[in-house]
């Protein structure tokens, strides 16, 4: 065998031994890797202080496990206030065809001034992720208002369909009497729904819309009409920007109905939690979810 085979089998030799431990060491890496997942996974711990919480009705979940981490009457109805513009919102995409809505007179006199123009025109996914973010009420009415029906007003055909809404989910212990969760001076509290409830259609509406109902994670957002207006949304959770992985948002209060705040965010990768806040004042659903977040990095 000349100098050459002997070169030649060296480097065979070599290349063998590299790929053989190359081969050892990415086992060794996915095992330690799955491993490591497995203690990550193994390991969410959630230790509530409950006496921290001023909450009436609470509801965390581990969605990836679908278990149940903590429940206050969650199955027992609470006013809803805004929390109803989740419902509004579904309507909305599913059942309004994709026209502009156009922002009515009868719109911009709604509770709160989010910065709406009378005749300006919007796509209704954009103006749903406007409501979302700012909760405008203006806007919830624009768009219960966009759908005609010659036998019954235009809000009440859209409570109606709400309402419709709810039931094919069978939901019966979840209603509404408008599309924005105002109070009424005649009615009191438009809307009644449980945490359970709430929490599906959250889970629902993050499934069936993700890019539309992500961007009410946003702290602020910029919208353009299509007459070229443009638009500032600040968000009405305020300690949006300190939940860590924030994936949904939607904040709800009157004086009737309290404090709410239904959100879902990721423990870790592909590892969302759901939650929701009922009967809470209008700085203790915050405070509230504070406390539920650091109940999570209590390791």
């Amino acid at each position: 065998m000349n100098i050459e085979h002997y070169f030649n089998a060296f480097v065979l030799c070599l290349v063998v031994a590299l790929g053989l431990g190359y081969w050892q060491t990415s086992i060794l890496q996915k095992d330690v890797s799955e491993d490591i997942i497995d203690i990550v996974e193994s390991k969410i711990v959630f230790d509530l202080d409950v006496s921290l919480l001023e909450a009436k009705s609470i509801l965390v979940i581990d969605m990836k496990n679908d278990e149940v981490l903590f429940s206050k009457s969650n199955t027992v109805p609470y006013p809803l206030a805004s929390l109803s513009k989740i419902v509004s919102s579904l309507v909305a995409l599913e059942k309004i065809p994709q026209e502009p809505i156009i922002i009515t007179r009868e719109s911009i006199v709604q509770l709160g001034d989010k910065g709406l123009r009378v005749g300006e025109k919007w796509d209704i996914n954009e103006l749903v992720q406007f409501m979302l973010i700012t909760s405008s009420n203006d806007a919830a009415y624009a768009i219960a208002s966009s759908v005609g029906n010659e036998d019954e007003p235009v809000i009440q055909n859209f409570t109606r369909m709400m309402n419709t809404y709810v039931r094919d989910l069978g939901m019966s212990d979840t209603y509404f009497l408008g599309p924005t969760g105002l109070d009424d001076d005649t009615y009191g509290v438009t809307g009644y729904g449980t945490a359970n409830d709430i929490y599906a259609l959250m889970h629902l509406a993050t499934y069936t819309f993700p890019e539309i109902f992500l961007s009410s994670s946003m702290p602020k957002d910029w919208f353009t009409s299509r007459d070229n207006f443009v638009h500032e949304a600040k968000n009405t959770n305020t300690v949006a920007k300190n939940i860590p992985s924030l994936i949904f948002s939607k904040t709800g209060y009157t004086d009737d109905s309290g404090g709410n705040l239904a959100f879902m965010f990721e423990y870790g990768p592909h590892h969302p939690i759901g939650v929701v806040i009922l009967g809470s004042t209008f700085q203790g659903r915050f405070d509230d979810a504070m406390n539920i977040i650091r109940a999570f990095q209590s390791e």
